[in-house]
């Protein structure tokens, strides 16, 4: 289990948990680089299946343990018996807990979907990982 020891050091490793937002989403993090993270969201309801790839960059910010993160990326599935697929945005904030292996997340999404259902919209999450 790698997590941070101090404000500077960005976590290594790797992170699966839930999102909790509008589209509920199974999230998988790792990071392929000290300031990079890419995030995998699979997300299911009645009307949609989708699949989002995330590349962020993660620094950290305040006390030892919080990191904020910006990045983008595209999402690809179904809505409504449609293929949908679009760019999406996240910027968001992070901390990691102390003493389990735990990360508590917050952030926001926009999106815009280019084929299948043209919109634009986002939402806001909160999402809570497992560290390993």
């Amino acid at each position: 289990m790698n997590r941070p020891v101090s404000a500077q050091q960005a976590p290594i490793g790797s992170e699966l948990g839930l999102r909790i937002g509008a589209l509920p989403a199974l999230s998988y993090r790792f990071t392929p680089a000290e300031t990079h993270l890419v995030e995998l969201l699979f997300a299911r309801s009645n009307q949609s299946l989708l699949f989002t790839a995330l590349y962020q960059q993660q620094q950290p910010f305040g006390p030892a343990g919080f990191y904020y993160r910006y990045g983008g990326g595209f999402s690809l599935g179904g809505w409504n018996q449609r293929l949908v697929s679009g760019f999406d945005m996240q910027v968001g904030a992070d901390y990691y807990l102390p003493v389990v292996p735990v990360v508590v997340s917050l952030d926001v999404r926009p999106w815009l979907r280019l084929t299948g259902l043209l919109e634009a919209s986002g939402e806001l999450a909160a999402t809570v990982r497992y560290v390993f």
